[in-house]
């Protein structure tokens, strides 16, 4: 039996050990980088003894160096050649300082500084093949991505790759099982582990998901990757102990549709893995390393996108998108709050009392723009909610963006997508094109996380993948799970891109919520959206005192910067946001017991501010409000319920 030496690598490296024991490297082969104010560093080298690329992160601790990520090995195998051990150095280019500036239409922060220093190693392999790594430091963390530079005829396939995160045993995670397959998984939303030990396994068996959130060597530390484009899959990540490693999808996804490979012609760049690391967690929150990263602006007019707030009536009434008359209340209602938009969700094409076109028409009376729902399916899921095959291939989608450009349709919903394969990710990157061409803003669920593509197509305004309100409908166990659940999110998946949690409903659904109300209404602040769905029914706005109906009513979906003043993943957020002048302040209890909260006013510019205050009151039915002044350096307190929360307005006099 013949062993080609790339079949003895791919078995050999297949079982790598939880821990990784390293022969250090000649120090020509040997190479650091600093964050640009000199706090954040990574080295990469090739081990002495099997030429394996290896990397390490570390944070500087006055005078000294602190490990925050142990050496673990990079590279990765094509179907013809490897590239994880038996490497050859060739050169390096840099480190030159990477520095630029952009603006987002949706996000924690609209106008952003890309400021990081980058390198470029170059390493051959036994064959001859070249690759390179591509690296950035900055001051929040250290990034890298693999290119294969060379311009070779036919396709590639990468058919495994090694990438790993080494961290010390003591750490936490707050990280989210990847869930196994049915119908309508995988897609992102289970419950995040709770600041458990490494150790503990993942609850479907198939690893875990980006991104991840760690407490290790005195920082925190969160992983993921962006500017993921069609020439790739989405990753996960697997492993039980301290290191965790970098896999594809799972061969069942899409119901078997496409390959686990990614597959592509060279030159061939692959998305970027980031590393935040912040010693305090409000710099995991308030980073923004998935857009730095990402690709820029595509080269079209974007002017015409616009974020804001839906009416929405599936959450309140399961088979609404199928009544004329019962939308219509919902379009009246959004039209009196001043809302942008109205969403008419799932199997609107069969519409008893007049059609979806007729119901536009009267939107438009009413100064409101519909979003229409449609199945992402195609072959890959088999999902029977409609319209169903106007998103899977491109003649087809071109014919309906081009029919909904000319109805005057504003955006489109689109669900059940199952899998991260490369053939989706095509279809991602198909509809954020094809939708942007025809001036149609996206709204994706059922669907991946973020990863970066609302910094190259800023039509897309919000994605799902989370764990979110409509839970209350069909799991039992939301209600005890939701108020540490939404805590958990405001510092692992909103960190990665606005989250279509679809907030702000105070009604109780299938399973009643034991959050109070002002823990439903400072979700609203709490989480970023670029597109945000009040949730509730139409009676139950009305119910509402007139101090919280005017809140939700003015309510921004576009934020210019965002702050986290207190908080910690396994307790609550305390989460500040600033539209124009003013600012909003958000504030969720996940822990059953009550609290008194400290709003530090220390980061507020220069100036007195009128403060507006909407609280939990004497049950979780119920609100107290309150109004003052403040200024600068003011730490006043407001007494939160068990799963309680409050909102604070702060209007610059």
């Amino acid at each position: 039996m013949k062993i080609s030496l790339l079949s003895f690598n791919l078995v050999l490296f297949g079982f790598l050990p939880i821990f990784f024991s390293c022969q250090p490297p000649s120090s020509e082969n040997a190479w650091e980088i600093a964050s640009p104010n000199g706090n954040l560093s990574a080295r990469f080298y090739l081990e002495s003894d099997s030429s394996r690329l290896m990397y390490e992160v570390f944070s500087m601790e006055g005078a000294e160096k602190k490990n925050i990520l142990l050496p673990a090995p990079l590279g990765l195998a094509r179907e013809d050649q490897g590239f994880f051990s038996g490497l050859v150095f060739e050169e390096m280019s840099g480190p030159v300082r990477h520095s630029d500036a952009y603006t987002m239409v949706t996000g924690k922060r609209l106008d952003n500084k890309d400021e990081a220093e980058e390198m470029t190693l170059t390493f051959s392999n036994q064959q001859g093949g070249l690759l390179n790594l591509v690296v950035r430091a900055y001051d929040e963390g250290i990034a890298f991505r693999y290119v294969f530079p060379e311009k070779q005829d036919g396709k590639f396939k990468v058919i495994k790759e090694y990438t790993s995160f080494q961290l010390n045993e003591s750490s936490k995670k707050w990280i989210q099982p990847y869930d196994s397959i049915t119908n309508y998984t995988p897609a992102y939303e289970k419950y995040y582990t709770n600041g458990e030990p490494l150790g503990s396994r993942p609850q479907y068996g198939n690893g875990w998901c980006f991104p991840a959130l760690f407490e290790t060597s005195g920082h925190w530390v969160l992983l993921s990757e962006t500017d993921l484009d069609e020439g790739f899959y989405g990753s996960r990540l697997e492993g039980n102990g301290s290191t965790y490693s970098l896999a594809g999808p799972l061969e069942g996804e899409a119901f078997g549709e496409g390959n686990v490979y990614a597959e592509n012609t060279l030159p061939w760049e692959m998305p970027w893995r980031f590393i935040t690391v912040s010693k305090e967690i409000s710099g995991i929150v308030e980073s923004n390393m998935v857009h730095h990263l990402a690709s820029p602006q595509a080269d079209e007019d974007f002017s015409w996108v616009e974020t804001g707030r839906a009416s929405w009536s599936w959450w309140s009434d399961n088979d609404s998108p199928q009544d004329f008359d019962k939308l219509k209340t919902f379009i009246d209602f959004g039209s009196t709050m001043g809302w942008e938009y109205s969403l008419i969700d799932a199997n609107w094409n069969v519409m008893q009392g007049g059609d979806v076109w007729e119901l536009n028409e009267y939107a438009k009376s009413k100064s409101v723009g519909l979003w229409l729902w449609y199945n992402s399916g195609g072959p890959h899921n088999v999902v029977t909610e409609m319209p169903r095959d106007r998103m899977h291939e491109r003649e087809a989608r071109r014919e309906e963006f081009k029919m909904l450009k000319e109805k005057g349709i504003k955006g489109i919903k689109v669900d059940f997508f199952q899998s991260d394969k490369q053939h989706i990710i095509e279809q991602y990157m198909g509809i954020l094109e094809d939708a942007a061409a025809h001036q149609i803003m996206v709204n994706f669920h059922g669907c991946t996380i973020p990863r970066g593509w609302a910094r190259t197509w800023p039509n897309l305004l919000t994605m799902e993948s989370a764990r979110g309100m409509e839970t209350y409908i069909f799991g039992r166990d939301f209600p005890e799970k939701a108020p540490l659940h939404n805590v958990h999110l405001v510092f692992t998946r909103n960190v990665v891109g606005s989250m279509d949690y679809t907030p702000l409903a105070f009604s109780n659904s299938t399973y009643p919520r034991k959050t109070s109300y002002g823990h439903e209404l400072a979700l609203g602040v709490v989480f970023e959206s670029g597109l945000v769905h009040p949730s509730d029914a139409v009676d139950q706005y009305k119910q509402l005192p007139s101090p919280v109906l005017d809140f939700i009513k003015d309510l921004p979906a576009v934020w210019e910067d965002t702050r986290l003043l207190a908080g910690h993943p396994s307790s609550d957020a305390l989460v500040a946001r600033k539209s124009g002048d003013s600012w909003y302040i958000g504030y969720i209890n996940g822990l059953e017991e009550s609290r008194t909260v400290e709003v530090d006013f220390g980061f507020l510019e220069n100036g007195n501010f009128e403060v507006e205050l909407l609280a939990d009151g004497e049950d979780h039915q119920s609100f107290s409000f309150g109004q003052t002044d403040t200024e600068q350096g003011n730490t006043p307190s407001v007494n939160v319920l068990p799963f309680g929360g409050f909102v604070m307005k702060l209007s610059q006099k």
